[in-house]
């Protein structure tokens, strides 16, 4: 048996439910902030219902600057599902150089990120390429390998939506 995924409109009632379907409140709060600030905005949200054959359903919200490419991924369960799955494609590269202003947490995370293996001829001159405290990084241009969020406090809500803005600001619907 194969798992089965329903897409949906996205509505306030149902981002409550899908806030429901979330663990943790620091975890409950950023899903909220985020999706509320991509819907505020104007841009496109994605929802799909995914219902696996062999573990429990979950919510996929899909957060949309450019349309042939997601910008945030918030899955209510991880794959061992018992956390949020979040990731965030960060195009403006300027978020780089403001790393001392976000939470160590997201720092870490960003900084321990998946790094680019030069997988695909599509890296060249997308590949995240950045210098924090003397140290160069490389880091994977693509969204289910790069910048991924799972273990959130409430002091990281700031830091993610710090980079969500800086994501939004130079963006036109």
């Amino acid at each position: 048996m194969s798992s089965t995924m329903q897409v949906l409109t996205y509505s306030p009632d149902l981002l409550d439910s899908i806030i429901k379907d979330i663990e943790g409140e620091a975890a409950k709060n950023a899903a909220r902030k985020i999706i509320q600030c991509f819907d505020t905005e104007g841009f496109t949200i994605m929802i799909q219902h995914i219902i696996p054959a062999k573990s429990c359903a979950y919510y996929r919200v899909l957060c949309f600057i450019n349309k042939s490419k997601e910008t945030v991924s918030i899955n209510t369960k991880n794959s061992n599902n018992d956390n949020i799955d979040m990731k965030i494609r960060i195009e403006n590269r300027n978020t780089f150089d403001k790393m001392d202003e976000f939470t160590e947490n997201i720092r870490n995370q960003i900084l321990n990120a998946i790094d680019c293996h030069y997988c695909s001829d599509k890296c060249e001159g997308k590949k995240y390429q950045f210098t924090f405290r003397g140290n160069e990084y490389v880091k994977c241009q693509y969204l289910d390998c790069n910048f991924r969020f799972p273990k959130i406090t409430e002091i990281d809500i700031a830091s993610i939506m710090k980079i969500i803005n800086d994501e939004l600001l130079p963006c036109d619907k």
